[in-house]
């Protein structure tokens, strides 16, 4: 498989909308299957977090910015 170009992944991530995203919670990799958006040359993603409850996915991200986004078709 040859490497994708600028332009092909831009419409990678245009045409699909389902990934994994993977983080490092302290020294553990945590990979979470999510859905995305992209437009403007941005990523975004909705997480849902209550007040009262400590995210996951929040507490993996505030403990290491460092983030993969696998896409698959």
């Amino acid at each position: 498989m040859k490497p994708l170009g600028e332009e092909q992944i831009e419409q990678v991530l245009v045409d699909n909308g389902l990934g994994v995203l993977s983080l490092v919670e302290k020294t553990d990799p945590y990979g979470i299957p999510m859905s995305f958006g992209y437009g403007d040359g941005m990523i975004s993603f909705m997480m849902q977090r209550e007040e009262s409850s400590e995210s996951r996915k929040m507490a993996a991200f505030e403990s290491n910015p460092s983030a993969c986004l696998t896409v698959y078709e």
